[in-house]
């Protein structure tokens, strides 16, 4: 499992690991999962927007808080 995180850098696989639809919050919680540590949530969000691989999407996903927007990995489209 050691070549995994350092995967996360140059490839998809954290996205083959999402449904078509994610929030940031998700993805987000899988790169931690895959890294075994906590992820700083503002620098996690503005590393993968700035980075061009994910799309907002004009829908959003309703829970117990605020509505989460959703994206969608754009493919093609790696940092």
């Amino acid at each position: 499992m050691t070549r995994i995180p350092g995967q996360l850098e140059y490839t998809t696989i954290a996205f083959e690991l999402m449904p078509r639809e994610f929030t940031l919050t998700e993805l987000q919680k899988v790169y931690e999962v895959i890294l075994e540590r906590r992820l700083a949530k503002p620098a996690f969000r503005r590393r993968i927007l700035a980075s061009g691989v994910v799309k907002e999407t004009s829908k959003m996903r309703r829970g117990g808080h605020r509505p989460a927007i959703l994206y969608r990995f754009v493919e093609g489209r790696r940092s």
